[in-house]
């Protein structure tokens, strides 16, 4: 087939419809990229506007809750009820805690010999310069040794009212420390000797010698120059006690007026553990009061003696 020749009329109408066509074309796309440019910028602007009311609303609450604060006022403090003054409730003063020294001492032989002021296990030196044989014998006599020591004076703390004598000690010595005699009589002279038994006031079971051995002067009826003299008059001497006073006892004096009684002096026993006082207590049965810790002094004025 033959083509048809085209007029020149033709082919620019062609050349324009084709040139139509394609701006036509990219007309179309430019309005689908604004299309969707303007759905993303709707999109964005949507999403603005949720924070802006978001944010509205925050600060709707933030202002909701500074709200009643700032409605609250201080409040305003009101005026108390003056305290009126009561009367003090009356307390019974708290007993002060008794340290009783007494519970804490020893007890039997060693107790016994706590009382003497000796040592429980062991020689003196002035048992030792008594008793050589014994010191230099073998560990089993200074063991016999000392259990008689310390039996005898158990048998004469236990009944100080009465003379202890070797007749009535032998008996009451356990075996086998009872069967060396001769050694239980020198160990009861030399306790009596030294004034670790039968002193102060008792009742003697053996009468006091009647042949003198010598004549002694003790100056001073205090209680020392008394229990001096009673300890050498046992042992057979003359005994002659001088005093400066009208009465007897040194610093131990007692006022007596009417019904009312104060002691002036030496009262006051400190420490019983180991103290003689403490037997002679027993011996005249003097009772002894306990004092507390706190225990004023007074002077002559009623005043209270300050120390400070």
């Amino acid at each position: 087939m033959e083509e048809k020749k085209r007029s020149p009329t033709e082919e620019d109408n062609e050349e324009e419809s084709r040139r139509s066509s394609r701006r036509k074309k990219a007309k179309v796309e430019y309005k689908e990229v604004e299309e969707q440019v303007t759905t993303v910028s709707d999109e964005d602007m949507e999403s603005d506007e949720e924070k802006k009311d978001k944010e509205k609303e925050k600060e709707k609450e933030k202002e909701k809750e500074k709200a009643p604060v700032e409605d609250k006022k201080p409040p305003q403090p009101q005026p108390q009820p003056t305290p009126q003054p009561q009367p003090a409730a009356k307390t019974d003063p708290e007993p002060e805690p008794e340290n009783d020294s007494e519970n804490d001492d020893p007890t039997g032989l060693e107790g016994a010999a706590f009382q003497s002021r000796v040592p429980f296990d062991k020689m003196t030196s002035q048992e030792a310069a008594c008793f050589p044989d014994i010191l230099q014998g073998p560990p089993q006599s200074q063991k016999v040794f000392l259990h008689l020591r310390n039996r005898i004076l158990q048998l004469w703390l236990e009944n100080p009212k009465q003379q202890l004598t070797f007749e009535v000690a032998l008996p009451q010595i356990e075996a086998p420390y009872n069967s060396d005699g001769p050694l239980v009589m020198r160990v009861h002279a030399y306790l009596e000797r030294f004034g670790y038994i039968n002193f102060g006031v008792f009742k003697r079971l053996k009468p006091l010698p009647a042949k003198k051995h010598g004549k002694v002067i003790i100056i001073g009826a205090g209680i020392a120059g008394l229990t001096a003299a009673r300890q050498l008059m046992a042992f057979g001497m003359d005994v002659t006690i001088l005093e400066s006073r009208d009465r007897v006892g040194g610093r131990v004096a007692t006022f007596r007026k009417n019904n009312y009684v104060a002691d002036l002096g030496a009262m006051v026993v400190t420490g019983l553990g180991g103290n003689p006082m403490t037997i002679l207590s027993r011996q005249i049965n003097m009772e002894l009061h306990k004092i507390k810790q706190k225990c004023p002094l007074y002077e002559t004025s009623g005043s209270t003696v300050s120390f400070f």
